[in-house]
């Protein structure tokens, strides 16, 4: 069995949206062959003018036309981070110290 990683955070998904034209922006639709799309960002329900730039099965060519077209691009970053359930605040802080002496010993070396 493998063992979970404690006190990483990994990069789950990383998207690239647009916020600024608005995805319901007609002319900037028919400009990149009415391939943006309204996309829904469940920690900002609000944000309604939100396109997705380069989704699945976009051409290289059109992704790069869409992030020219862009004018406010946000990458929205998915990740997990594992730590020990015993884990606090200060055994989180004094490990890193430990470690950051741990890490200039062996710099010495």
């Amino acid at each position: 069995s493998r063992c979970f990683p404690t006190g990483t955070t990994e990069t789950v998904e990383r998207l690239e949206l647009c916020a600024t034209p608005s995805c319901s922006n007609t002319t900037l639709n028919a400009t990149l062959d009415y391939s943006v799309r309204c996309f829904f960002v469940e920690s900002e329900p609000e944000a309604t003018n939100v396109w997705r730039i380069c989704g699945s099965g976009e051409s290289a060519a059109l992704c790069e036309r869409q992030r020219s077209a862009c004018e406010l691009q946000v990458d929205k970053v998915d990740s997990e981070t594992f730590t020990p359930h015993e884990q606090t605040d200060d055994s989180d802080y004094y490990t890193k110290i430990y470690a950051s002496y741990v890490k200039r010993a062996v710099g010495f070396v």
